[in-house]
């Protein structure tokens, strides 16, 4: 939700001086327009504004929510960890020296954070360029995997889900994180591009893809800890 309000703010900064003051009416197709644009920046980071601004922003505004998750997440030495959607890569920042000797995995659908990633990380970083739903990822080989604000932008959430728990070893977790749906409704950038979800939503869908599921408030948002379900007792 942090980098929601500022870049509201940021956009409210630059438009609303060139709005016509007798009728702001006038300027709102451009507002709508930059608030479709950022929102379709926040779901797949790209060009130079993807690379200079969203990729920095995603470290400052999700900062809080991703030290409470990576809280929750409790990576330990020598562990397989994923990030999924790791953004501007402030948690894989975190888990370099949490999992050594091991290396965190890094798994993003947009090109040029995956780029960026491997400047900044050379060979610390797993890294692959690829869809949530088909993670060139062998079966059962993680430990832990990571996500914070990117189920909104999952096509199929539960085929998304099913692909974690097909990755996640029987005794792994996953700590999912979102920001709170009420309050990120209150910001016009996420009418585009984003699909919102309550507790009781995330849990439904954790459900139908075999996680069994506890809440708890932090950073400002919703995180979700998840394990695979047991199969069921022959």
């Amino acid at each position: 939700m942090q980098i929601i309000t500022a870049t509201f703010r940021v956009l409210y900064e630059l438009v609303m001086p060139y709005l016509p003051a007798a009728a702001p009416w006038l300027g709102l197709a451009p507002v709508l327009a930059l608030f479709w644009f950022i929102g379709r920046q926040l779901r797949h980071p790209s060009g130079w504004f993807g690379r200079f601004w969203i990729a920095p922003m995603l470290n400052s505004g999700n900062r809080k929510l991703l030290d409470a998750s990576l809280k929750c997440l409790d990576a330990r030495s020598g562990e397989r960890v994923a990030d999924i959607g790791f953004g501007g890569g402030y948690a894989i920042d975190q888990l370099i020296p949490l999992v050594k000797p091991e290396r965190p995995i890094g798994v993003e659908v947009s090109e040029m954070l995956v780029e960026l990633g491997g400047e900044r990380w050379d060979d610390k970083v797993e890294m692959y360029l690829a869809a949530v739903s088909e993670m060139p990822l062998s079966e059962r080989s993680l430990d832990a995997v990571l996500t914070v604000n990117t189920i909104y932008f999952w096509s199929d959430p539960v085929t998304a889900l099913k692909e974690i728990r097909r990755v996640l070893k029987p005794e792994g977790r996953l700590v999912l994180a979102v920001g709170k749906a009420w309050a990120m409704r209150l910001s016009p950038i996420t009418w585009f591009s984003f699909r919102l979800y309550s507790e009781n939503q995330l849990r439904a869908l954790l459900g139908k893809a075999g996680f069994d599921a506890t809440f708890e408030d932090g950073g400002g948002g919703l995180i979700a800890l998840a394990k695979p379900t047991p199969p069921a007792p022959k």
